[in-house]
């Protein structure tokens, strides 16, 4: 039997249908921009590699485009046995988990419109808390059936909404606000290694990257707290909407139609350069920023070799979409962890520097060949390195005073045991930087 999904955008008006999602009884999936939708004057495609048309769009463009949108890891397995979804399909995932994904896309059945009525609201205590930091999996995925959230990832996260000071599961079409996340007890130190790691960016000068705090509790790991940079604040909207209004994000699979199983099938080789120049073009072809952009994630490929980040992916770097869908920018960094902390990681970078994948073969000049595969002139470049080299410690420390002073945690030996794993890497950038 044929299932077919509406597939709605959010707006500062409302939810707008977009099109639909089928899945045949052979197991293709295809995207179809609805009539309606193709003939409005402010219609643009919902994803790059999605173009307005009126033929549906190629199966493998929908699975890249839709594929990142569901839970992964051992919650995503646990949730696609639950509803008999099979290992590929997207369709009977984002059909029961379809309330709340990443970016401003919500799923209805067929027949069905987003219901704006409110539900009764479900606080976030301490109970659940405990049980979110003792047992993530199980909670993510419990969770993830009840409330209909749909947040992609190997983490075991929830999104929550803030509200008068307190934490609620969310209620209807209501946006959730921040994300909670919760670590492993296979990697110690998880989440405050995150939370060290985002506070020590802003501290280096990205100043937009996504907020984070800890909730500590006694006797288990803390719970990272990021603030979710893909919503806005705006007034008077109609039905009732929430003030809080999703803006659309995608990460660079989804743009660049790279479906996410495909990643585990791209030989090493093919990721230096060719993932750079791939990045860099996709910026300057999508992005309305194109130099900035550009120079924006030279920049963050700096930082996450310096501070160890080996899990920098595709998927951890993505573009966000103006309130009107008008535009669109790369978004802040989010997703930062010192992996090289951990000996059973693997040490090849999702992003290569320069000719290099290996975060232990990379030398001074590679990065002024990631300067020319990203299109960023060399002054530029140079002044980026020197910069980052000499507010990185610094920065260390301020990250760790400032989590110390608000969640008892002892993140000052964390950041010096950062400083000792990043001192060579720190001497490559300084030395290329002259």
């Amino acid at each position: 039997m044929v299932e077919h999904l509406s597939v709605w955008a959010e707006r500062y008006e409302g939810f707008v249908r977009v099109g639909t999602l089928t899945l045949s009884d052979e197991g293709e999936e295809r995207f179809s921009y609805d009539e309606g939708y193709l003939q409005m004057s402010s219609s643009v495609p919902i994803y790059p590699v999605l173009p307005l048309s009126p033929k549906p769009c190629d199966a493998g463009a929908t699975r890249a485009a839709f594929s990142s949108l569901g839970p992964e890891g051992a919650v995503g397995r646990d949730v696609r046995i639950a509803l008999r979804a099979g290992r590929e399909a997207v369709v009977p995932v984002l059909g029961r988990l379809n309330h709340e994904t990443v970016g401003a896309l919500t799923f209805t059945h067929a027949d069905e419109e987003p219901d704006y009525a409110p539900t009764e609201p479900r606080s976030v205590g301490e109970d659940f808390l405990r049980s979110l930091a003792s047992d993530s999996t199980r909670t993510a995925y419990e969770t993830m059936l009840a409330s209909r959230l749909s947040l992609n990832g190997a983490v075991a996260k929830i999104g929550v909404t803030r509200r008068d000071g307190a934490w609620f599961l969310p209620r209807g079409l209501e946006p959730t606000t921040h994300i909670l996340k919760a670590g492993s007890e296979s990697y110690p130190d998880q989440m405050l290694n995150e939370a060290l790691c985002m506070r020590c960016a802003v501290a280096c000068g990205f100043e937009d990257a996504a907020r984070t705090s800890l909730i500590a509790l006694d006797g288990c790991e803390p719970i990272l707290v990021s603030e979710r940079f893909d919503r806005t604040v705006t007034k008077g909207r109609p039905h009732g909407l929430s003030s809080v209004m999703r803006l659309h994000q995608a990460d660079f699979c989804q743009i660049a139609g790279i479906a996410v199983d495909a990643l585990k099938y791209v030989p090493a080789e093919d990721l230096v350069p060719n993932y750079n120049m791939m990045v860099a073009s996709t910026i300057s072809r999508e992005s309305s920023e194109r130099y900035g952009d550009r120079s924006y994630l030279f920049e963050v490929q700096v930082f996450n070799y310096l501070v160890g980040n080996c899990d920098n992916h595709l998927k951890n770097l993505s573009m966000t979409w103006a309130s009107d869908w008008s535009s669109k920018t790369v978004s802040p960094i989010y997703d930062v962890t010192c992996t090289t902390m951990y000996p059973e990681l693997s040490r090849e970078m999702g992003l290569g520097i320069g000719r290099h994948r290996s975060i232990d073969a990379v030398v001074s000049s590679d990065f002024l060949e990631l300067a020319r595969q990203m299109g960023v002139s060399v002054v530029q470049a140079q002044a980026s390195l020197s910069d980052l080299a000499e507010r990185f410690v610094p920065s260390l420390y301020e990250a760790a005073e400032s989590l110390e002073g608000e969640s008892a945690v002892d993140a000052k030996r964390l950041a010096k045991a950062f400083e000792v794993d990043s001192c060579r890497r720190l001497e490559v950038v300084r030395h290329a930087a002259i």
